[in-house]
């Protein structure tokens, strides 16, 4: 059976997010929440496509397996949501209370979790093309769901880089590469043909590179103003 598309491009993004993790580890700056939100996003972000990625490289052919890697890899993907809610929230409202946001992420996170484990779909393979024969009402929940958080996220960090000067390149970056994601994530599920899918992967794991490139850049001014503000 052929090497599904979807399990390579996965385990790209995984190594990727991983690596996004680990650069940010060794730049964090002591007490700098923003640096530490965006660690707790990329693992878990990087967790969820590792789940999604190994059942489809080791065991193609095994439906259960990549139902449940699915399945589980989901749930991470929520508390990455999760995060990234908190980290808009750091952005626009530093005083409010961001554990409120982000526990009604990892809820609603269980919620659909709970449904799609109701409706619990068996992927096939075929012709590396992955049909995930998932319940349309619970796709579509997951989608809206993701969309709701990143679209938001995408606007702000792209309206803030009008407004801060000083950090314009960071914020422009994230906030471009989110909206790319924002884009490219649907446009996988509806991909039909090898070419497609590939197109969508490959902007994709791009888009992961242009945010590190951009939660990375900070000039030294900024760099003084993180270390006060967690920024």
């Amino acid at each position: 059976m052929a090497v599904p598309i979807t399990g390579i491009a996965a385990f790209i993004n995984c190594v990727v997010l991983f690596f996004f993790y680990y650069r940010l580890r060794k730049a964090t700056i002591k007490g700098n929440e923003f640096f530490y939100l965006f660690k707790n996003f990329t693992i878990f972000l990087g967790v969820f496509y590792l789940l999604f990625s190994v059942p489809l490289l080791l065991s193609p052919e095994n439906s259960s397996l990549i139902g449940w890697g699915y399945l589980i890899g989901h749930m991470s993907a929520y508390i990455s949501l999760g995060y990234l809610s908190k980290i808009s929230i750091l952005i626009v409202a530093p005083s409010f209370n961001r554990k409120i946001i982000f526990w009604m992420c990892v809820l609603i996170g269980v919620v659909l979790t709970v449904i799609n484990l109701i409706n619990f779909n068996t992927p096939t393979v075929i012709d590396g093309i992955v049909h995930w024969n998932q319940n349309p009402v619970v796709g579509m929940m997951i989608i809206f769901f993701v969309l709701t958080v990143f679209i938001p996220a995408a606007t702000l960090f792209i309206r803030e880089s009008f407004m801060h000067s000083r950090q314009q390149k960071r914020y422009a970056l994230i906030g471009i590469s989110l909206l790319v994601i924002s884009i490219a994530g649907p446009l996988h599920d509806i991909a039909t043909v090898p070419l497609s899918l590939i197109i969508a992967d490959v902007v994709r794991t791009l888009a992961y590179l242009l945010m590190l490139w951009g939660v990375l850049s900070v000039d030294k001014t900024t760099k003084k103003l993180a270390n006060k503000t967690g920024v």
